[in-house]
């Protein structure tokens, strides 16, 4: 059942990056006027970031909790305003150990080469997106069989004692 669920959530997290990347394509059409060569190739990219992101943050969440919150904030606070400036401008530090780190410089990558260099939708960037993608799903789906064996070992020590004789146990 909770495979299931976390299924639901993983198809949940798709359409809304499709929602998403569509809507966010869309609005920069509209508010900013700016005519895309390819409107698709544009939507589907940014809808593929989108569902990346949703994925690997809740794969993440679900695998870690709450402790896992402090480093997408920090990743975002700290990184974010790093992508903005080119890569060779970045201090030897930030470029050698922050920026490599950044999943979000895949979505930056990606959308400079589709719509200023003519590059195709599945470009390298594209490509590294779906493969961070898949391996949240399997984390979302492998965090079952975690939560699974937590259970089976927490029963396991309620029903024996440390000499592993058996104690009921009465609520």
């Amino acid at each position: 059942m909770l495979i299931q669920f976390r299924g639901f959530q993983a198809l949940i997290a798709i359409i809304i990056g499709l929602f998403g990347g569509y809507l966010l394509t869309w609005y920069s059409t509209w508010m900013l006027d700016y005519k895309f060569a390819d409107f698709n190739h544009v939507a589907l990219f940014l809808s593929l970031t989108c569902a990346t992101f949703i994925l690997l943050i809740l794969a993440i969440t679900v695998w870690i909790q709450f402790a896992s919150l402090p480093i997408f904030i920090l990743l975002m606070f700290f990184g974010l305003p790093l992508l903005q400036i080119a890569p060779e401008m970045l201090p030897r530090f930030y470029a050698d150990w922050i920026y490599p780190w950044l999943p979000f410089r895949f979505m930056f990558e990606g959308l400079k080469e589709i719509p200023f260099f003519s590059g195709e939708l599945w470009g390298t960037a594209a490509i590294t997106l779906c493969w961070i993608a898949v391996v949240s799903i399997l984390v979302l789906l492998l965090s079952v069989v975690k939560r699974s064996s937590y259970k089976e070992d927490t029963s396991s020590k309620e029903r024996t004692s440390g000499d592993g004789e058996e104690v009921s146990v009465q609520s």
